[in-house]
């Protein structure tokens, strides 16, 4: 009587706690690729003010010849896969990467920079480049840009930035496999206590 009841028992609360385990290891995934997101994402807009604030010098002053060296300091820099400078028709003027150069964006992102939206977005990028996160920020009309720019021109182009997704999918794939292993590990943990309940102390 006693073996019926629990080979009845056993399944209806490993099935229930097997729900539970998997409500939490999904919340948990969720929160944590979150976190490798936003952590990524606050990682690339601190180095895009970084490279504005090294440029706008060279700008201001109206010393454009000197940001394309500027930009070779990023070129080997690792998870940074191009730093680019757009002009008004999207137009790639500076760049990292000289190939580059010459070439005529029109992706969304850097759409909404001209409008003075400055955005993130992730792409699976250009081919044989991987996913990317890409950093597109406006560059500001400013009064010292009045002598060389049209005072009426609110925006003069657009900073972008991109970093390789790469190192970030990983991590977050690697963080999902221990989530799941260190709850299956649980899960059978928590049954075995039950069975060894079940079995001494239900009469």
């Amino acid at each position: 009587m006693k073996k019926e009841r629990i080979i009845r028992t056993v399944p209806a609360v490993g099935l229930i706690i097997l729900v539970i385990f998997s409500v939490l290891v999904l919340r948990a995934i969720m929160i944590k690729n979150k976190s490798s997101f936003l952590q990524a994402k606050d990682t690339a807009v601190k180095f895009s003010d970084t490279v504005l604030s090294s440029i706008s010098e060279y700008m201001e002053g109206g010393n454009q010849e000197g940001i394309q060296p500027e930009f070779k300091k990023y070129k080997d820099q690792k998870k940074v896969s191009e730093v680019s400078l757009l002009n008004q028709n999207g137009e790639i003027k500076r760049s990292s990467d000289r190939d580059q150069l010459g070439l005529k964006l029109n992706q969304r992102n850097i759409e909404d920079a001209f409008n003075g939206r400055d955005s993130i977005m992730l792409t699976l990028g250009d081919p044989g480049r991987g996913k990317l996160l890409i950093v597109s920020r406006s560059i500001l009309n400013k009064e010292q840009c009045f002598r060389c720019h049209d005072r009426e021109k609110k925006f003069l182009g657009v900073l972008k930035t991109s970093f390789d997704w790469t190192p970030v999918e990983t991590e977050i794939k690697i963080n999902q496999q221990r989530t799941i292993m260190f709850s299956l590990l649980g899960f059978a943990i928590v049954m075995s206590i039950v069975i060894v309940y079940l079995k001494n102390f239900v009469p």
